[in-house]
């Protein structure tokens, strides 16, 4: 997972059943003709939209990680792979949640790697962790 997208993989099942959730996190949108985020006060120059560009964001990674914790609230064992900072957000995120108390929760770091890997690996973890 990141926070573009994250894929669901259930053990058991081949990886042509892999669902992918897309997520509402935009990246950076240009405008054509855009101006600068600030303004210009004397010498200096401040920005004033810094702040409601880090909430929307944040907004953003909220929901999705709400929309991602909706689907994964069925299952006992959660395994969570991702290269970066998503991954260790995301498991927070589960932890604090009080419908997923109980549940076993795995976090690993692990980077490129095709479906047909995927599906294999996390078959291998969750069943090895029993």
């Amino acid at each position: 997972m990141d926070y573009t997208q994250a894929k669901l993989i259930e053990p058991g099942k081949p990886a042509s059943d892999i669902r992918v959730i897309e997520s509402p996190v935009e990246g950076r949108v240009r405008i054509e003709g855009e101006g600068s985020d600030g303004t210009q006060l004397g010498g200096y120059r401040s920005t004033d939209n810094e702040v409601h560009k880090h909430n929307k964001e944040q907004n953003e990674i909220h929901l999705y990680y709400k929309q991602l914790a909706d689907v994964l609230q069925p299952f006992e064992k959660i395994l969570i792979c991702g290269p970066g900072p998503a991954r260790k957000e995301f498991h927070n995120y589960l932890v604090d949640e009080k419908r997923f108390h109980g549940k076993r929760i795995l976090s690993l770091q692990e980077d490129k790697l095709s479906d047909n890997q995927l599906a294999a690996y996390v078959k291998e973890i969750l069943l090895e962790k029993e």
